[in-house]
């Protein structure tokens, strides 16, 4: 499966630094996900929910379609922003910002977002943490050849939508799409963000055919191994809590943290967890002076 993308892999902060901005100019137009487990592929939740529940292939549309005119009919009872019925997008969205399986994937345009993101949910590592290792990763799509390769693929009628439409904000576009399936990923976002799709400079990356797993949709990009390998990567981060006291502090003062990418008092209140790693003179005075 590794054939159709390429691997590289970080174990300090400085090879992280030096990896990226040595390809500061490659990563325009690029896209990123972390992952806490570098083992796992590129999977949606919706996906994962058809594999839980044996849901065979062909009939997996049916029930996405399903979920969603569910969805759509019930959404009035909790909130009084309703999108436009046909903003297919839109609603993917919503569902996903409340948890219900979608065929879309989180990505962000930072890299440094899908850093955090990498390694931030398991905090550290088990055990021996000054010298055990646990291995994150990112995902790098580049989506500019992305969006060349999807032109070049799609079907006449497609490809006449996408002349009006080349960032595909219709509804009719969308829709030409979702009714055209085949082995490809996508890089879309709705028209209106939510607070925290700003916050976290997301954009999603969904899977064309339900039928096949999203890494199948991947590998239907490209028929070129040399070139897809280009432009997809998968960046292994082996770390350990030394790894991870410096990624926090430095995270942190890029303003990337719990506190910023999820706005609220839930955000605030797990970002502070993350200062524990953190030298920070704030956090050397006495009890009794500080409080």
């Amino acid at each position: 499966m590794s054939n159709y993308y390429s691997e590289e892999i970080i174990s300090s902060w400085n090879d992280l630094l030096s990896f990226y901005y040595c390809n500061n100019g490659e990563w325009r137009g690029w896209v990123f996900r972390g992952q806490s487990d570098y083992q796992w592929g590129l999977s949606s939740s919706l996906e994962r929910a058809f594999k839980d529940f044996d849901i065979v292939e062909d009939v997996r549309l049916k029930k996405e379609i399903g979920l969603v005119r569910r969805f759509k009919r019930q959404y009035h009872l909790y909130s009084n922003n309703v999108p436009d019925p046909k903003s297919y997008i839109e609603w993917f969205s919503i569902m996903q910002h409340y948890g219900c399986p979608t065929r879309l994937l989180d990505f962000t345009y930072s890299f440094f977002v899908a850093l955090f993101f990498s390694i931030e949910k398991n905090g550290f590592p088990k055990g021996n943490g000054i010298t055990k290792k646990s291995e994150a990763s990112i995902w790098a799509i580049n989506i500019k050849w992305l969006e060349e390769r999807f032109k070049n693929k799609a079907n006449q009628s497609v490809r006449k939508l996408l002349d009006n439409d080349p960032n595909i904000k219709e509804n009719d576009t969308v829709q030409e799409i979702l009714n055209n399936p085949q082995p490809f990923i996508l890089n879309i976002n709705p028209l209106k963000f939510n607070e925290r799709l700003v916050s976290q400079q997301s954009v999603f990356v969904m899977p064309l055919d339900l039928k096949v797993p999203f890494m199948d949709n991947v590998r239907g990009v490209s028929d070129n191994l040399k070139v897809s390998r280009d432009n997809i990567k998968k960046i292994k981060i082996e770390y350990t809590i030394d790894f991870l006291k410096d990624a926090f502090y430095e995270l942190n003062r890029m303003n990337i943290n719990r506190a910023t990418l999820f706005p609220g008092m839930d955000g605030y209140a797990n970002h502070l967890r993350m200062l524990i790693a953190i030298d920070n003179d704030d956090f050397l005075v006495s009890y009794l002076e500080k409080y």
